[in-house]
């Protein structure tokens, strides 16, 4: 792409890029104030382009160049400079920025956001054009890859010629009658896209006149801020390359003026076209009032609207109600500012609202716009007649301007399927008249800003200031009598720059964007009556009938050829559907033999898998008894672990219980042992010599204490009947024992002595053994 003849810019591609990469995000608080936060903004991304450190004012402004490709006012950046140092975004080591020996430096957190901005409006900007290629895919599939390309650089070369030639206009409304910058409009000013694009394909050139329009009228929010952001750039850029010092904006103040607005305007603001332009043009609005402008229209113009609603009423009323697939194939075939499609994008509003299909009486609808007064009330516009008398009064100069303007208009071509443009009278007459009446009622005032000049004509009527550029030719006029809609919107964005994305490009306006012209509605409306009435008509046939080729066709065609192109090919076209839907009711029931058979398959199938699932289901209930009693087994098993654990427990209890009572056997045995032997050695010994002596009452006594301290010790009365028998038994024994002294060599009852010594002795062992448990 060559800058210079596609922007206007005398920089390098690489500039261009870089510099409107930094622009897009410059944002402006107002018009006091651009100039100085522009040169603020320049002064950071300058400083923010180089490695962190200390730089000189002369670097800054050189690396700035560098950036923009062209040269900035020093001063302006010293400024810039100061303004940034005031707001501690910028350090310098000087008391006075300008000081030649100072130094300058950025803060580290503003420096990194300005080189992630970059970046990331560099992939922005990718996933837009990403975006709308995967659009122009799903229409073309077939483009190859190189064809792609070729079509990416069209569509580059489009949108900066576009957005340029509408930068350029606005600059120039600051700086009116500049020679350099009106020869750069003119050169960009071109109404034929092969002209203004790098011959390619023709192919290519069919599709481009389709789908570059396109980019800019089906815009989604992203793509508006692409625009957007190329609109200001370009913008400032100009501005720049004209005046570095931007003195016309320093210098400027809101001192208003007059606007006289085009029936397209009105029809714009009364929301007549698509919601968009209602938007857009609201905001003009809006925004030209805070700049103190009022709003005039002449009698002539409220009398050519009112025709023109008319006549869309009368062309309605001729047409046949349409089903809702063809009104939507209509909207998306027509331009954005015919009034008819409005009405029918209001139909199609109102039934997706309602949920269903609704219709709108096109009477009732067109006799609710027709209320202009009220709506010129509404909208703060007045209606002036002044000098439109004197302007009428001189025919012989009113004709010869419609004159020029038929020729001019007749030179404009939309696209190279169309025939030569004709003007109609009443439109030719009517804006003729209004650049006459503009001219007289500025009177000597010609040249200087925009708010210097206090007559507009607002227009959105691509073609008039192509006209306007020719007559002040030969006029030797400086200032342009009208300004296009988008053109306004771009001049007065820096008093106001809050503009919305969608304001800005949906008010866009620009005979290159207009280039690829939709076939007129009115053939549009045509064919799409006449294939609804065809006999064969369905929601396939209509869409593909209403395509772009068999409209122009239709378009270029004679009367007879017209009814040819109707009757015969659509005849074709239905016997070719005929065929083809035969075809298809063949293929369909062939899938449908197929699917039974398929449904017939999966039913068995199912009916296996349910079979499958119940087993599978009986599976798991038995394993879930399993498990169950499994758990149970469990359960036991460790109940029985505990029970031998306790019986191991208590058998290793018992052992050491046998064994401790064993051992305490084993020791009473030994007692008894010893005390029997004591016994039978005491008395083998002590009997020749006490025989019947004293030796009786000790032994007797000595048993009588151990019987006495066994009864404190071991308490057998409580035990069992033993040690009862025990506790009254054994006193009889020793009563015996004691009476042995008494019984001297009497035989029996030294008998019962002994045995009651013996039996005393015995009893006590017995009960020792025994007499405790």
């Amino acid at each position: 792409m060559d800058p210079q003849k596609v922007t206007g810019l005398n920089i390098s591609n690489d500039e261009l890029d870089q510099a409107t990469k930094r622009l897009a995000f410059f944002s402006p608080t107002g018009s006091g104030e651009y100039v100085s936060e522009l040169y603020s903004f320049f002064a950071e991304q300058a400083l923010s382009s180089f490695k962190p450190g200390r730089y000189t004012g002369v670097q800054i402004f050189r690396r700035l160049h560098e950036l923009l490709g062209m040269k900035v006012a020093y001063d302006e950046l010293l400024s810039g400079l100061g303004n940034l140092v005031k707001s501690k975004r910028v350090h310098c080591d000087k008391v006075k920025v300008d000081d030649p020996g100072g130094t300058f430096s950025i803060e580290p957190e503003l420096h990194d956001n300005a080189s992630r901005r970059i970046v990331n409006q560099g992939k922005f900007e990718e996933q837009v054009m990403e975006k709308w290629r995967q659009e122009v895919s799903d229409l073309y599939p077939e483009l190859t890859d190189r064809e792609f390309r070729d079509l990416q650089v069209d569509l580059r070369e489009f949108i900066y010629r576009l957005v340029s030639l509408s930068s350029a206009e606005s600059v120039l409304l600051y700086y009116s009658g500049d020679a350099p910058l009106s020869r750069i409009v003119e050169s960009l000013d071109i109404d034929e896209i092969d002209k203004a694009l790098s011959h390619t394909s023709q192919k290519i050139r069919l599709i481009r006149n389709e789908m570059l329009p396109a980019f800019f009228r089906s815009a989604d929010e992203d793509r508006k801020k692409f625009i957007d952001g190329l609109l200001q750039s370009t913008f400032i850029l100009h501005m720049i390359q004209l005046d570095p010092k931007c003195s016309e904006l320093i210098n400027l103040e809101t001192r208003g003026g007059n606007l006289y607005l085009d029936t397209n305007f009105l029809f714009r603001l009364f929301g007549l076209h698509s919601p968009e332009l209602f938007f857009a043009t609201n905001e003009l609005l809006k925004l030209s009032k805070k700049l103190k402008f009022s709003f005039f229209i002449t009698p002539d113009t409220r009398r050519e609207y009112m025709a023109a609603l008319q006549e869309n009423l009368r062309q309605l009323r001729q047409a046949p109600v349409l089903p809702v697939d063809m009104l939507k194939t209509l909207v998306g075939l027509s331009d954005d500012d015919d009034p008819i499609i409005a009405y029918y994008n209001k139909i199609l509003e109102k039934g997706r609202e309602a949920g269903q299909n609704v219709y709108i009486d096109p009477s009732v609808y067109y006799e609710y716009f027709a209320q202009i007064d009220s709506f010129l009330d509404n909208y703060g516009i007045k209606i002036s007649d002044q000098n439109c008398n004197l302007i009428k009064s001189d025919k012989n100069r009113l004709d010869t301007e419609i004159r020029y303007l038929k020729q001019i208009a007749a030179e404009i071509k939309f696209d190279t399927y169309y025939p030569e443009y004709e003007l109609s009278e009443h439109i030719a007459n009517h804006d003729a008249f209004h650049r006459l009446l503009i001219l007289s009622l500025r009177g000597e005032n010609d040249g200087g800003n925009f708010l210097d000049v206090p007559y507009w004509f607002l227009t959105c009527d691509t073609k008039l200031p192509k006209y306007d550029r020719v007559r002040r030719k030969t006029e030797h006029i400086k200032t342009p009598f009208c300004v296009l809609a988008g053109y306004w919107m771009q001049t007065i964005r820096p008093f106001e720059p809050r503009v919305s994305s969608q304001a800005l490009v949906g008010s866009m306006s620009s005979p290159l964007l207009r280039a690829y012209k939709p076939v007129p509605n009115h053939i549009v409306r045509e064919v799409a009556s006449r294939i609804y009435m065809f006999k064969g008509y369905n929601e396939t046939i209509g869409k593909m009938a209403m395509r772009r080729q068999f409209l122009l066709k239709y378009y270029n065609a004679s009367v007879t050829e017209r009814e040819e192109l109707i009757q015969s090919p659509l005849m074709d076209f239905a016997e070719t559907k005929e065929k083809e839907a035969k075809a298809i009711a063949e293929q369909l029931e062939l899938e449908r033999v197929e699917k039974q058979q398929e449904k017939k398959k999966r039913e068995d199938a199912e009916k296996q898998l349910k079979a499958n699932e119940n087993k599978i289901g009986e599976l798991k209930n038995n394993l879930e008894k399993t498990e169950t009693e499994k758990s149970n087994l469990n359960d036991r098993v460790v109940k029985l672990e505990k029970s031998v654990n306790l019986l191991e427990t208590n058998l290793a209890n018992s052992d050491k219980q046998s064994k401790a009572v064993v051992k305490s056997l084993r020791s009473k045995l030994y007692f008894i042992f010893g005390l029997t032997v004591t016994f039978i050695a005491a008395e083998a010994v002590a009997v020749p010599l006490l025989k019947g002596g004293l030796w009786w009452l000790i032994v007797s006594g000595v048993l009588s204490v151990f019987f006495i301290l066994s009864l404190f010790i071991f308490k057998p009365w409580q035990k069992n009947n033993l040690g009862r028998l025990y506790t009254f038994g054994f006193p009889l024994l020793i009563a015996f024992s004691i009476a042995l002294p008494f019984g001297k060599e009497t035989t029996m009852l030294e008998v019962l002595g002994n045995v009651g010594d013996f039996g005393g002795y015995l009893g006590l062992a017995l009960y020792v053994l025994f007499g405790k448990e």
